[in-house]
């Protein structure tokens, strides 16, 4: 069971940093359009504060993380036979996708305690979603939020679909009691 802070709600100076600070990623974002780098740090922002606004049920056993560049599993290199032709990327161990890592995601951490136990505790993680970024490399004469930054932005997601998936099957490959994987594909600043 996940609860809204309400309490723990921004108060004025919070609330001015957090959309002082979106404000500058974002022209961080727009003026280094061309690399996904920036987008990244505006996702990061607003997800960890959203993450903060969250309290588990079982907290502080249980927390809601954001992290960049969250590995699914343990890769493990698929070794390339005389006569196969497949890629020898990392895969995950027992895996006939390729390791993937997504851009960012969210995950619930939960620490097991195992009183008692030789093997002490243990953690387990349940991804709660994942995202993609893609540079949205519009002209000046363009900026985001603009109609045809935004047809430009939708033109785009036929490109980047077969990875979004790619991500996905290597997400259910590494954590096979995963029912469902969530991924938010942005693009520049809109999200799918």
């Amino acid at each position: 069971m996940l609860n809204i802070n309400s309490s723990q709600g921004l108060n004025d100076d919070e609330e001015i940093l957090f959309y002082a600070t979106l404000a500058n990623s974002l022209r961080s974002a727009w003026q280094n359009r061309k690399t996904e780098g920036y987008l990244t740090r505006v996702w990061e922002h607003i997800s960890t504060t959203l993450c903060r606004a969250v309290t588990p049920g079982d907290f502080p056993n249980t927390t809601l993380m954001s992290s960049s560049q969250y590995p699914f599993g343990k890769p493990e290199k698929k070794e390339k036979e005389d006569d196969d032709e497949t890629s020898t990327e990392p895969h995950a161990q027992g895996s006939n996708h390729p390791l993937r890592i997504p851009d960012a995601a969210r995950t619930l951490d939960v620490h097991n305690h195992a009183h008692g136990s030789t093997e002490g505790p243990s953690m387990s993680q349940i991804l709660i979603d994942n995202a993609e970024m893609k540079c949205l490399d519009t002209k000046d004469s363009a900026p985001w939020g603009t109609d045809e930054a935004r047809q430009v932005a939708g033109d785009k997601i036929p490109s980047f679909l077969f990875q979004v998936y790619a991500t996905a099957m290597s997400a259910f490959d590494t954590n096979p009691g995963w029912e469902d994987v969530y991924t938010m594909l942005v693009i520049g600043l809109y999200y799918t």
